[in-house]
């Protein structure tokens, strides 16, 4: 009596729905079939759900809702995008450094290390003069 009783009751439910007497009329609820059950829109909420008969017993399981996890998504990276501008913002304007700030050296800091430099490369440039020498030369 019981799964008779839950095989009726969708089918019921779905000829009163489809009746023209109940074209005119706006239900909460639109039903429509799919392999293996239904599909059940809530017209106020917007909620979908998959209906179909388990067990002996008729269970409507919400459908994953694509629109808002997109939404969600687009609220989480509206937020980084604002944190991101503010950051920029501040680095632009010099607010919000907390490191060092970098100095450039001076003009004699610059002689100074090409002094070092060129005596280097005089030195290795020297040796490798050297090499090319006769050895058992004297100079």
């Amino acid at each position: 009596m019981t799964r008779a009783l839950s095989l009726f009751a969708p089918a019921a439910l779905a000829l009163v729905l489809a009746s023209p007497a109940g074209a005119g009329e706006t239900g909460r609820y639109v039903l429509k079939d799919v392999e293996g059950g239904f599909i059940r829109l809530d017209t106020e909420t917007g909620a979908v759900s998959h209906c179909r008969s388990r067990d002996d017993q008729w269970r409507c399981e919400p459908v994953a809702d694509a629109q808002a996890a997109l939404q969600d998504e687009i609220n989480r990276l509206a937020k980084e995008n604002a944190a991101l501008e503010q950051q920029l913002a501040e680095l632009e304007q010099g607010e919000g450094t907390t490191g060092p700030r970098v100095e450039l050296p001076s003009e004699e800091d610059i002689d100074r290390i090409f002094g070092v430099f060129e005596r280097f490369m005089q030195r290795f440039l020297d040796f490798a003069r050297s090499l090319n020498e006769d050895p058992g030369r004297q100079t």
